[in-house]
């Protein structure tokens, strides 16, 4: 009897070392490594919109997440169907699935966590840092409308997106944009612009948007021969410039 005790004490302690380096091991797997949010009103909704309440929120529990929406002090966790439709421009579309509202969101610093996201809009966030976004490769569908921005440059590594919506900022400089060559659908309302030279590049556009901008002349726009749609409203065009 004294054996078979000896035996079974020896081999708990070996179990346990065991399950340790398991669970030692698990915690080196990329996968399973938690994650730490900046913004803890951006962590709350992100906490409620993949289910989980309390505890550590490891980076399997972000997999899959591949569109999300920032829209005044709310997180969406799917953009509608029709959101980025053409049809006068952007739709409302905010209202699929789970929405949450916790207070005002400070920081986007922490999107870099989703670099599956595919689709992302952020509109109305005034003064928001888009620094983050060069860390979202796989974006095809961005709208950061109405947010009252200057500086776009953190778009330069986006080189995938097919449809981009700054309308409604305060932007002036866009020279950023000629290295998105993948763009089909733009919209640069209502902001500050001038020069268009950057958009000579874009041969893919299919639907641009320029109205309310003072623009002055437009030839820039000759070689975009793939346009279907374009809005010149309230642009202050004073040449056209554009020969099909």
């Amino acid at each position: 009897m004294k054996k078979k005790t000896i035996v079974i004490a020896s081999i708990v302690p070996a179990v346990c070392i065991i399950l340790l380096g398991i669970l030692l091991s698990i915690q080196l797997i990329p996968a399973f490594r938690p994650v730490r949010f900046k913004d803890k009103v951006f962590e709350a909704s992100i906490r409620k919109l993949i289910g989980k309440e309390e505890g550590k929120i490891r980076r399997i529990d972000l997999a899959g997440i591949t569109e999300m929406g920032i829209s005044g002090n709310k997180v969406f966790s799917e953009i509608s169907k029709n959101t980025f439709n053409y049809d006068g421009w952007f739709n409302d579309g905010w209202y699929d699935r789970e929405s949450i509202s916790n207070g005002k969101i400070e920081s986007l610093n922490d999107l870099r966590m989703f670099p599956e996201l595919k689709k992302l809009s952020v509109c109305f966030q005034p003064l928001i840092d888009i620094n983050a976004f060069k860390y979202l490769t796989n974006l095809k569908v961005l709208d950061l409308s109405n947010n009252n921005l200057m500086f776009i440059n953190a778009l330069e590594e986006a080189a995938n997106l097919n449809e981009l919506n700054l309308s409604g900022n305060k932007i002036k400089d866009i020279s950023v944009l000629e290295k998105l060559s993948n763009l089909e659908v733009l919209n640069l309302s209502n902001n500050n612009i001038r020069d268009i030279n950057a958009l000579t590049s874009l041969t893919n556009l299919r639907v641009l948007d320029l109205s309310i901008n003072d623009l002055g002349k437009i030839s820039a726009l000759e070689e975009l021969t793939n346009l279907e749609i374009l809005n010149l409203s309230r642009a202050n065009v004073s040449t056209m410039g554009i020969h099909k």
